[in-house]
């Protein structure tokens, strides 16, 4: 794209997830970090405290969303009164792929087998969120509602809602107050969805989860409110501090409460 967009600089060309820019070539994504902290803050009320994620490629947006999880979860569990590992409460395995849905299977199938409570995916398809269904297990589902492709157990969904950001980078190409930089958006501008609770949620998470998404909605964003540490117990965020957009973007350590590592 950086390469097209040269060739035609009266062009305005829009890169998701990507870092790179140019006079006519900006770069756009959700926080979809936020909707992973409130998917982790439902499982952690409900009781959730061994969680298996399957995870897609060891890249900052997913490594993001891995550790807003795990923060989320581990607030949930702390509310919840629940007895809990404080280090060893997601364990991540790696699917190496955006999308690979034999493999999403077979790793949700094993972290079932291996006791796992909860199945959190990640990938591009609800095949690892079916895979828990079909053993038994909660699932959570992540960038479309995972109920909807067939996995009836989830107890949510985090959704990417691309509908909100187009339309407003259209009308300011429309409008001409287009300009190049990074369009990085949450909840408060609708770029972010949590699909419809599953049966198993009690109404009292139900609102609490919902009073933290509203609050999210206005701005107030706790994803990465600090102390935020990392696997080795290292502060990462300090207390009373937020991690900034350019840490968040850049992120490449795990929090305490993942069990896993990074592959290199």
């Amino acid at each position: 794209m950086l390469k097209v967009a040269a060739e035609f600089p009266k062009v305005r060309f829009m890169h998701c997830a990507g870092h790179k820019t140019l006079p006519n070539m900006g770069v756009y994504m959700v926080r979809i970090e936020q909707g992973d902290y409130l998917a982790g803050y439902t499982a952690g009320l409900m009781g959730y405290r061994n969680v298996g994620t399957v995870a897609t490629q060891p890249l900052p947006e997913v490594v993001r969303g891995i550790n807003a999880f795990t923060l989320g979860l581990a607030r949930g569990l702390a509310e919840s009164g629940a007895a809990f590992d404080p280090a060893r409460i997601n364990t991540v395995v790696w699917l190496n792929s955006w999308r690979d849905a034999a493999r999403e299977k077979a790793l949700a199938e094993e972290l079932a087998a291996g006791g796992h409570d909860l199945i959190r995916a990640m990938a591009d398809t609800s095949d690892s969120s079916k895979a828990a269904c079909a053993k038994g297990v909660a699932a959570i589902g992540y960038g479309t509602d995972s109920v909807r492709h067939g996995a009836a157990c989830a107890l949510t969904s985090t959704t990417f809602e691309w509908g909100p950001v187009y339309v407003g980078i259209v009308r300011q190409v429309m409008a001409g107050t287009w300009k190049s930089g990074e369009t990085f958006t949450g909840f408060e501008a609708g770029g972010v969805g949590l699909a419809p609770f599953g049966k198993a949620v009690p109404k009292t998470v139900r609102s609490k989860v919902l009073a933290l998404k509203a609050k999210m909605a206005t701005g107030e964003d706790m994803s990465f409110a600090g102390p935020v540490l990392d696997q080795a117990g290292t502060v990462r965020v300090a207390r009373g501090a937020k991690a900034t957009d350019k840490e968040l973007l850049s992120m490449d350590w795990l929090a305490m409460g993942v069990s896993g590592a990074l592959p290199r």
